[in-house]
């Protein structure tokens, strides 16, 4: 985790060595212990969501796991899966952002494909609120977006949205930063755990993890 937290922090981390972490963590994080589940998760998880990157199989098996163990994992662990999980997967809105059937997830001006597409993060320009430019292998489209937010028309294509992904998990992890009183604190966690406790990385006591 602290591995591809630094290379996180100076530059895009290589895909070799993303998937490489991530798909061989799939099937350990049943099995992980609570401190790992504690800080290591938390980390990698939002060292990913720093990129821009998805790993819908990886988020899967970490929400799965961490459901029943918010309220022991640590302030800032809890406030980085939260970021990290509205960072990678946004809520429909009605606007551009959020997730587009068979295609994938629209945020910050670029769509990340599902795993079926060769390319990862396509940019899009945005030419007021119901317009977008894309550019695919030399060949530009143009996309409308309707009034109600449900569908996209490309030229050669129709988008439908798709139904908002981790909402459990999301609610779960906005309950427990509710009761923490953690709300105002969550943006600031991608700054990393050192930086976010004052420059020490030294774990809340029992009582506020578990309030």
């Amino acid at each position: 985790s602290n591995l591809l937290w630094g290379v996180s922090a100076h530059g895009p981390i290589l895909p070799s060595l993303r998937d490489k972490a991530t798909s061989g963590l799939v099937k350990k994080i049943p099995t992980l212990s609570k401190s790992a589940i504690d800080l290591d998760i938390p980390q990698i998880v939002c060292a990913l969501a720093r990129q821009g990157h998805r790993h819908d199989s990886f988020m899967e098996a970490v929400a799965a796991r961490c459901e029943d163990e918010l309220r022991r994992i640590n302030d800032w662990g809890l406030c980085a899966l939260a970021w990290s999980y509205e960072e990678i997967y946004p809520p429909n809105q009605g606007s551009w952002e959020g997730c587009w059937l068979e295609r994938g997830i629209i945020k910050n001006n670029a769509i990340s494909w599902d795993p079926d597409f060769d390319t990862e993060v396509t940019p899009l320009t945005f030419l007021g609120r119901s317009t977008c430019l894309m550019e695919l292998d030399g060949t530009k489209y143009t996309g409308k977006l309707d009034k109600k937010g449900g569908r996209i028309k490309w030229d050669d294509e129709v988008w439908l949205r798709g139904p908002d992904r981790f909402t459990q998990f999301k609610e779960s992890l906005a309950t427990c930063i509710r009761k923490r009183d953690l709300g105002k604190r969550m943006a600031a966690s991608p700054q990393g755990a050192r930086a976010w406790y004052g420059g020490s990385c030294a774990r809340p006591d029992k009582k506020i993890m578990r309030k």
